[in-house]
Formats: C-alpha cells, sequence, structure tokens
C-alpha cells in the first residue's frame, strides 16, 4: 500500500521460487490467441495455474491485443508495439528479469529481404509491413493501418501467393495462411507481388 498525489494504492506481490524445479511459467492467453481478452482468473484456472499475473496494457477499445510482446514456448507470438519493449521474462539459465526486445523479422521476396515492422500487432507503423496469422485470432486487422488511405495486402498460403488487393480482409486467418498488409511506403515492395509468386 502506498500513498501519492491520486490517493491510496494497493497492489500485490508474488514471490517465485525459480530454482525449485516443480515451478514453472509460461505465457497465458485469451482463448490461446493474442487478439482476444477474457478475466485473468478464468484463464489461470482453465490452465491449471496457481497464480498469474496481469502482465501488460492492452488495445482495450478494439482489438484487445497486449501492447507488448508475447513469447511462448520459444515461439514470438506478436511483437511489441512501439514503446512497449520492456518485458519481464525468464532466461535460459532460470533468471527472471526485465529486458528491452525489439521485432527483428524480414521476409524474402524476389531474392530480396524486407523489413518487417510488426508481427501480430494491433497497429504497423506508417510507411510500415505488417504480418499476421491464425496466432492473431478474429478480431478485424483493418485499425491497424489508422485511417491511412494507401495500404496492400498480400494473402499467403504454404508460401504462395493467393490473393493481392488494396482492401484489408476481415476473415479469420486459417492455419496454413499468412498475410501482409503495407502501409503507406510499405505498399510499394507488396505492390510487386502476383498470384503465384513465392514468398
Amino acid at each position: 500500500e502506498m500513498l501519492d498525489a491520486r490517493g491510496w494504492i494497493n497492489g500485490e506481490m508474488l514471490e517465485i521460487d525459480l530454482k525449485n524445479e516443480a515451478v514453472s511459467l509460461d505465457l497465458l492467453t485469451a482463448d490461446g490467441v493474442v487478439a482476444a481478452s477474457e478475466p485473468i482468473s478464468e484463464v489461470t484456472k482453465r490452465e491449471g495455474a496457481i497464480a498469474s499475473v496481469n502482465g501488460d496494457f492492452f488495445d482495450i477499445n478494439s482489438t484487445q491485443a497486449p501492447l507488448g510482446i508475447e513469447i511462448k514456448d520459444n515461439e514470438i507470438i506478436k511483437g511489441p508495439n512501439n514503446g512497449r519493449e520492456m518485458a519481464a521474462g525468464v532466461t535460459t539459465e532460470g533468471i527472471g528479469e526485465i529486458a528491452a526486445i525489439f521485432l527483428e523479422g524480414t521476409f524474402t521476396f524476389n531474392e530480396q529481404e524486407h523489413e518487417l515492422a510488426s508481427y501480430n500487432q494491433n497497429t504497423i507503423p506508417e510507411n510500415g509491413i505488417g504480418l499476421y496469422n491464425a496466432l492473431w485470432g478474429q478480431a478485424s486487422r483493418e485499425g491497424a493501418v489508422h485511417g491511412d488511405p494507401n495500404v496492400y495486402e498480400v494473402i499467403i498460403e504454404e508460401g504462395e501467393v493467393v490473393k493481392t488487393g488494396s482492401e484489408i480482409s476481415d476473415d479469420e486467418i486459417a492455419k496454413n495462411r499468412n498475410i501482409l498488409i503495407g502501409r503507406g511506403n510499405g505498399t510499394d515492395t507488396l505492390k510487386e507481388m502476383r498470384v503465384g509468386d513465392s514468398v
């Protein structure tokens, strides 16, 4: 408990012995996807956890996607929004720490690597390209471009372009699909792609 200019603030502290072999940590997600939410008590009970911590802010008025990075079983589920790179985690040596984690991702087209500006995030930076897959969930991706009129989408199945266009699709993403969305100058590379191209 502490007192500041806003009044009394109440908090809880959870102490964990990471050296105890019976203790393990994991990421809990609503419905197993990025863009969804549910009470943390329900997720905790469903996953059989003993305790849980609400670890992030999220896109509360739209997609419900968290703003920070998500990693589960050494797989990146989503990248961090700009300014939200700090994350709590555990090192491979079992030491808990808070670290700055940045997204570094590329995709290859026409034998050239192109940078990804976001991955399963509720926002694509201006002039960037975002990648979405089934881990995103059912929420609309249209808000990620913030009303930018210059957008382009490429739908990829099994590494091959199957559809392109200047409208952002709203369907749930199948497990064998990836979707690239370009915004502003980020559309330039995507507009070169044709159905049947390898990515």
